[in-house]
């Protein structure tokens, strides 16, 4: 009987108890890995609002200086001349130096790095153009050099990307004949501000 009984607990065990218990195991070692797959997906949720909380930040900043600032050149009725012309002459007011002349440069597309098959590969959208002008002007050096700060202290985008300083004539060694181009950044698709700025709206109003 005795024997019987060991039996029936081995059968019971083996057949029963022991599977059940490593079906127990298996569910605690599920739960855990669903415990911390939920910790990573909070984790990551957590990431992604920080991600969303600073490119909103960075956008915000970038309207400021596109709509508020001016930084970014815009155009007046489509012509980027008009604006810069004014930004220039703006800067000249007070100043013992003429302004000449100030023209339009070609733009200048980039070249990308090609493929091994000579093809260039695909770049991402641009979201801003170069813009620049070139600018004869006449005057000294000290008055040039206050006008270029001008011109930096009222854009911190502005750049100087080229500068020519001849000397007039041995009796005028006051006055220059001066060359520079000056370059501004331009939104490539003038519509992306308005874009961005509805994106913020509409991320705010999901949250």
């Amino acid at each position: 009987m005795a024997v019987g009984g060991l039996a029936l607990l081995y059968v019971a065990f083996t057949f029963g108890l022991q599977p059940y218990r490593a079906s127990v195991s298996a569910r605690r070692a599920r739960v855990a890995e669903l415990e911390n797959e939920i910790w990573r997906a909070q984790k990551d949720l957590a990431a992604i609002d920080r991600v969303r909380e600073q490119n909103n930040e960075i956008v915000a900043q970038i309207l400021v200086a596109s709509e508020q600032d001016r930084h970014i050149l815009r155009p007046s009725l489509g012509n980027y001349l008009l604006v810069a012309t004014d930004v220039i002459n703006r800067a000249a007011a007070g100043m013992d130096i003429q302004v000449d002349t100030i023209n339009e440069l070609p733009r200048v597309e980039p070249v990308g790095p090609k493929k091994s098959g000579g093809t260039k590969p695909e770049l991402p959208p641009k979201r801003f153009e170069p813009y620049s002008v070139n600018v004869s002007a006449t005057g000294g050096l000290h008055e040039l050099a206050r006008f270029l700060q001008r011109l930096e202290s009222g854009n911190p985008y502005a750049t100087v990307t080229r500068l020519v300083v001849m000397e007039q004539s041995e009796k005028n060694t006051e006055k220059h004949f001066i060359s520079l181009h000056l370059q501004w950044p331009t939104w490539a698709d003038e519509g992306h501000p308005q874009r961005l700025q509805a994106e913020i709206i509409a991320d705010e109003e999901r949250q």
